[in-house]
């Protein structure tokens, strides 16, 4: 091999190198994000996720009803709707459902 041809190489094989590495870095940039939004949308139907929803909104429930002052009551009120559509109405239990029907 010459100079030439030794160096023509080299060039090539960087060339090779980048474009694989934009290749996947293209590839991980599309693919992650969805990849991502499956496993959440997986983790929001465990047991554990709902369970921390329903002991979340029972706390805030607990701190409407104790409260006394009616813009921090509406303050609360919306905390618990917003928590509420996060999860399955199915999934939580019927006072609970009742109770957020009724806000």
């Amino acid at each position: 091999m010459t100079g030439k041809q030794v160096v023509l190489s080299i060039i090539g094989g960087i060339a090779l190198l980048l474009a694989l590495v934009y290749g996947y870095i293209a590839l991980y940039s599309d693919v992650a994000p969805r990849f991502q939004n499956a496993q959440f949308k997986v983790f929001e139907q465990t047991q554990s996720f709902i369970q921390g929803k329903i002991t979340s909104i029972n706390a805030l429930k607990l701190d409407y009803e104790r409260e006394k002052d009616q813009d921090v009551r509406a303050s609360l009120k919306q905390m618990i709707v917003s928590e509420a559509f996060t999860i399955d109405p199915e999934r939580l239990p019927v006072e609970l459902r009742s109770f957020i029907r009724g806000l």
